[in-house]
């Protein structure tokens, strides 16, 4: 028996409901997607509203630290970094959402001077920025000679290290180029304009700075260690082998490895200079234990005395093989 054959009525009819269905199902995810979009305008118009309320927006900012720096300086970095908004809507001075970061890697950029900055909320609408500043007893000079009369610089009589941090803040000059000397800290790196100061309790160094060192750390950490604590052991050697007869008055840089130390003859009229050179093969104190074992050897103060005490140089550059000569 033959089977029976399905109308096309029936058919289309079929097909015409799927198809109101499948439109119908269409219809409302559209219109669920429009009531999520328009939810989703009012709650970001909200939310940006109510980050605009002066009660949850940055009213002001204190700093705690600094002896050096001007506080408003630094509080107008901080306003510039909460100016504007975050894609047109969103407050940066909310106390929610301010950019944390930029200031923090802003305020270091900008002032070379500062070591550590932490920031956080104080009052509720208050932001408290905390500062440590760099300190030195180390200038660091451009030029070979000692810069006694460049444009804007201070010479300044056996200062204390605070106060000649002060003055050097208020020492301006209009380009940093113009400046001769500057502030290291313990780890090399150079971060403030210096004044120069004669018979200071500054470390002085010489050369090997870039037109514009402020910012940077012109030598390996552990080279800078060997220079500064040498030459603060000297006045130390010098005080038990020579009853301070002679002084320091700088180190020259020669290269990344080699240096020299400018020595004084504080008993002569004439202040005759004689030099030390060494180098970062050896540690500080090995230059101090080899340097302090020459000239408290009785050879080297009987050629003193026959040679009248025209030293030359002592050189260090080669251990416990210490050479030195007279002129």
């Amino acid at each position: 028996m033959p089977a029976p054959k399905k109308s096309v009525k029936s058919t289309k009819s079929t097909k015409e409901v799927l198809k109101r269905s499948q439109t119908l199902k269409k219809k409302k995810r559209v219109g669920k997607f429009i009531i999520f979009f328009i939810l989703a305008i009012f709650l970001i118009v909200g939310l940006g509203y109510l980050l605009y309320l002066p009660s949850l927006s940055v009213q002001a900012v204190t700093v705690q630290g600094n002896n050096i720096l001007d506080s408003e300086n630094i509080i107008d970095q901080v306003n510039q970094n909460l100016e504007g908004e975050y894609w047109y809507l969103f407050p940066r001075r909310s106390v929610f959402i301010y950019p944390k970061k930029i200031i923090l890697d802003d305020l270091q950029e900008k002032f070379p001077r500062l070591s550590e900055t932490e920031i956080g909320l104080g009052e509720w609408d208050s932001l408290i920025v905390n500062v440590v500043e760099r300190s030195s007893d180390v200038i660091w000079c451009k030029d070979n000679e000692s810069p006694r009369d460049v444009l804007g610089q201070i010479i300044i009589e056996d200062k204390d290290p605070d106060t000649a941090e002060l003055a050097s803040e208020e020492t301006k000059v209009s380009n940093e180029s113009e400046q001769n000397c500057f502030f290291a800290d313990d780890g090399g790196f150079v971060f403030a304009p210096a004044p120069y100061f004669s018979n200071s309790v500054f470390v002085e160094l010489s050369g090997f700075l870039s037109e514009r060192p402020i910012g940077t750390t012109p030598l390996a950490e552990k080279s800078y260690s060997i220079i500064t604590h040498f030459a603060k052991n000297l006045a130390k050697i010098f005080s038990k082998t020579t009853n301070d007869k002679y002084r320091v008055i700088k180190v020259r840089i020669i290269d990344k490895s080699n240096y020299e130390v400018v020595v004084v003859d504080t008993s002569r009229t004439a202040t005759p200079e004689w030099k030390i050179f060494f180098n970062n093969t050896y540690s500080a104190e090995e230059l101090t234990s080899n340097l302090y074992t020459v000239l408290n050897s009785e050879p080297f103060k009987k050629e003193m005395l026959t040679n009248k005490g025209d030293l030359a140089s002592i050189d260090l550059r080669y251990g416990k093989k210490v050479f030195y000569r007279f002129k």
